[in-house]
């Protein structure tokens, strides 16, 4: 496991590339701008495991990204969620997401309508994810988190 950030404080973020070459994203709490300086330093993070990850493997860049908790962020810290979600186009493969609530998932469809990107779906569970992020098809007998 190759960690990139983590940090505990009201909120909860973390960054690393595991055994298998998979990026693993970790929000929950809080990630209100009064903290911004975290959320930003853990985007830095997310950006070097997306370039370390595409070097390994240009063709090949999976993330997972853990919501379970739940997030609560304002205009300005989802503001930079979606400038990640935008920049990170041109790295990710496929990007799994799951343990996201409603409001989340609704937070998700406009970054990924702002961002253009059509490669980050949301399940409901972490195996889930990791096999459609892997493999680009969903588990035959799990549908996909529609809501």
């Amino acid at each position: 496991m190759e960690a990139f950030h983590r940090t505990e404080h009201d909120m909860e973020l973390g960054c690393y590339i595991d055994e298998h070459g998979v990026i693993q994203l970790r929000m929950s709490g809080n990630l209100s701008s009064d903290h911004i300086e975290h959320l930003e330093a853990w985007g830095e993070s997310v950006r070097e495991a997306m370039r370390t990850a595409k070097e390994r493997d240009e063709e090949h860049v999976y993330c997972i990204i853990d919501l379970v908790g739940g997030v609560e962020a304002d205009q300005d810290s989802l503001s930079f969620l979606i400038s990640l979600v935008r920049h990170n186009k041109g790295y990710a493969t496929r990007t799994g997401v799951f343990g996201a609530n409603l409001i989340m998932r609704n937070f998700m469809d406009i970054a990924l309508k702002v961002a253009g990107r059509t490669n980050m779906k949301a399940f409901a569970t972490r195996e889930q994810a990791e096999h459609w992020a892997i493999t680009g098809r969903k588990l035959a007998d799990q549908p996909l988190d529609e809501g």
